[in-house]
């Protein structure tokens, strides 16, 4: 972040410390993003408690979506208990999908990932229940593309396809070529 500059940007404030050191500090944001990873469940739904008083009205709240990265069936659940969690407290939640295809093929460096163009699974499901009777949602959709492991639309990770960016980690953290990044506001 330093690197980057983003320390001497106008209206950018870094806090360089564990978040739940930091409420003390914490005023309201216009947009709050959380990196859950090394995060259980109870430390994200402790912030998500405390996000009516730290996110302003119209403000966005995003966080990184690790749930479940190597079941798409149990991650769609996931991100729907989110949902749920979050309407509760008067946000409007939704996942967009993002391509990361690109992030699963051998190039040096690996392109960045680029936003489907598609509507999100949630809206196009909502759009499609009530404009075709019958057809599959976004959500079937989404199932048959997990479910088929030859789906062309699907590229699980493997290790003839990661990157060079992931040599030396333990542990590969993501696992699909489509993210579901989620989108919060503060209505």
């Amino acid at each position: 972040m330093h690197k980057e500059g983003w320390h001497t940007k106008k209206g950018v404030k870094l806090l360089l410390c564990r978040w739940q050191d930091a409420l003390p500090k914490l005023q309201q944001y216009d947009a709050i993003f959380f990196d859950t990873y090394g995060e259980d469940w109870s430390q994200q739904r402790l912030l998500h408690t405390m996000l009516p008083k730290l996110l302003k009205k119209g403000g966005v709240y995003s966080f990184f979506n690790g749930f479940c990265p190597d079941n798409i069936f149990f991650q769609g659940v996931a991100c729907q208990v989110v949902q749920s969690e979050l309407k509760e407290i008067g946000l409007e939640s939704d996942f967009l999908p993002v391509d990361i295809s690109a992030c699963f093929q051998k190039k040096e460096p690996p392109p960045p990932a680029k936003r489907i163009k598609k509507e999100s699974m949630h809206a196009k499901a909502a759009k499609t229940t009530e404009a075709n009777k019958g057809s599959p949602s976004a959500e079937a959709e989404r199932q048959e593309v997990a479910s088929d492991p030859k789906n062309s639309k699907r590229l699980k990770s493997s290790p003839e396809n990661i990157p060079a960016d992931w040599d030396g980690v333990k542990r590969v953290y993501f696992y699909d070529n489509i993210y579901y990044l989620p989108m919060c506001t503060n209505k």
